[in-house]
């Protein structure tokens, strides 16, 4: 039961992201969504955070989401980035692009 609970919340968690993912990229970039969702810092640590899931399916949709923080980062989120400048940089210098990044990206 356990089991079955725990794939089931993985595979709504990948769904979600999903959907968030074409939402956020179907919406035109400095649209009041996109500048709403990415001026939040506590979703950029999440999407962080998603990049390293066990699920590749939950990393693929978190790395398409990742890029709209970094292209145009409003107040909020540019200080977090640079307060963790380092550790952001070695965190995605030790990604595997072949397996987790989508193939835009690689």
């Amino acid at each position: 039961l356990s089991l079955s609970l725990s794939l089931s919340l993985s595979l709504s968690l990948s769904l979600s992201l999903q959907v968030l993912a074409r939402l956020l990229k179907s919406t035109c970039s400095g649209s009041a969504v996109v500048d709403k969702y990415v001026s939040d810092p506590s979703h950029l640590k999440t999407a962080v955070r998603l990049v390293i899931h066990k699920s590749e399916a939950i990393r693929r949709s978190a790395l398409a989401i990742l890029p709209l923080f970094l292209v145009n980062p409003p107040p909020s989120v540019l200080s977090l980035m640079q307060a963790n400048g380092e550790k952001l940089a070695s965190f995605i210098d030790s990604l595997d692009p072949p397996q987790c990044m989508p193939p835009a990206f690689v």
